[in-house]
């Protein structure tokens, strides 16, 4: 039998037998799957290493090619996010991006940072929630390959007062040259500064803005637009998240 200490978050916990629970856990390296046995007895041990969003240093037993929890040490719970509806489905929107685009191990490092700094903001309620999903995005999107620069219309160069957003094309244009405004997001200058701010800088730096609440939640909709866009899917945790704040 091989033992392996690793440090790794949760992203996805599943019941499994009586007192058992099946684990998705991200480390630097890539994903893992854990098996937790009796983590769910009034006895068990390792608890509070087996729930959603816990960031801990794993002692784990490889036996046949599949990993089992012997022990470890908390790190980090993220627990205030449990006591915020809003944040705690926001979190689990952040988890579920983060596993899909951590099926390539070359990736996990990077996404494990970020989903661990966005989940610290999102527990210090002074940040605002749609800032740092914004940021989240707007990063998840950069380490893919793709995130406008915000410059000027896409098709001509000019840039107005009011410019209008195409999610599915990912899209700027003027309104001389946005065919459909019904389709588009209507875009003002603070939000475009706020794009570009977040995309010149760090994460740290990147969250370190105010802004009034409408135009959060268009900074919040246009990243949105071009996450889903890039990697063709939408993902119902979010929507979720969406439905909660209507």
């Amino acid at each position: 039998m091989e033992t392996k200490i690793v440090k790794g978050i949760v992203l996805r916990e599943a019941e499994y037998r009586e007192s058992d629970k099946i684990l998705t856990v991200l480390t630097e390296s890539g994903k893992i799957i854990v098996t937790a046995r009796g983590v769910k007895k009034p006895t068990g041990k390792n608890l509070s290493l087996s729930s959603l969003f816990v960031y801990s240093e794993m002692t784990l037993n490889l036996q046949n090619g599949k990993y089992y929890l012997a022990g470890g040490s908390l790190i980090e719970s993220f627990y205030p996010l449990r006591e915020d509806l809003e944040r705690l489905s926001l979190a689990t929107a952040f988890t579920e991006i983060t596993s899909y685009l951590s099926e390539n191990g070359e990736d996990a490092a990077f996404m494990q940072k970020l989903l661990l700094n966005c989940l610290y903001f999102l527990c210090k309620k002074e940040i605002n929630i749609d800032l740092v999903k914004a940021v989240f995005e707007a990063k998840c999107a950069e380490y893919s390959g793709f995130f406008p620069e915000f410059e000027g219309c896409d098709l001509c160069g000019e840039m107005t007062e009011k410019m209008y957003f195409e999610p599915e094309a990912c899209e700027l244009t003027c309104r001389r040259c946005a065919e459909d405004t019904n389709a588009f997001l209507q875009v003002n200058m603070n939000v475009l500064a706020a794009l570009r701010y977040i995309g010149a800088n760090g994460l740290l730096k990147a969250v370190k803005f105010t802004m009034n609440e409408r135009d959060l939640r268009t900074l919040s909709n246009v990243t949105e637009s071009i996450l889903c866009a890039q990697l063709g899917r939408r993902f119902e945790s979010l929507d979720y998240f969406k439905k909660l704040r209507i």
